[in-house]
């Protein structure tokens, strides 16, 4: 496994949900583990993939998060920002591709790949959900990029 162990830890918050459930302990913490590897057992890998489904609510918050923190970051180095369209651009092809293979069901095959809720249950509307998905990322993208906080980071000093 790479040298990483799940070993047994002990936080007030864990003890709480050992207390309340201990099968919810164990599938919390213990039963996923190792799941992403190739040669795991069926029932692991089936708990590492459940574990780890995302609401298309949840990934498209990520999506905005994580492109967000990279151009702080690279502001923080001293690299130019990108231009908005460009950002939208590049981001939306990345989820696009994350999208479609999530709704083919490829993250059985590579469960570290991007799994929606939406998708493993049958619940979501397609590209009806992609076209709202990519809406409303770009909208939360060229509300932060047009923003007057985006503009003063892009003056600070590195």
């Amino acid at each position: 496994m790479g040298g990483l162990k799940n070993e047994f830890s002990w936080s007030k918050s864990r003890h709480g949900v050992l207390r309340r459930c201990p099968r919810k302990y164990y599938f919390e913490y213990y039963a996923f583990w190792g799941g992403w590897l190739g040669d795991a057992p069926a029932r692991t890998r089936e708990i590492y993939v459940l574990k780890n489904l995302a609401t298309l609510p949840a990934w498209i918050g990520q999506k905005v998060h994580n492109c967000i923190d990279h151009t702080i970051q690279n502001l923080r180095w001293g690299q130019p920002g990108l231009g908005v369209d460009r950002v939208v651009d590049v981001t939306l092809k990345r989820m696009r591709q994350e999208y479609v293979s999530s709704w083919h069901g490829r993250y059985r095959q590579r469960p570290k790949s991007c799994a929606l809720f939406e998708h493993e249950y049958g619940t979501g509307r397609g590209e009806d959900d992609w076209r709202d998905a990519a809406q409303q990322v770009e909208q939360c993208l060229r509300t932060f990029y047009g923003s007057a906080v985006y503009e003063r980071l892009c003056e600070l000093p590195r």
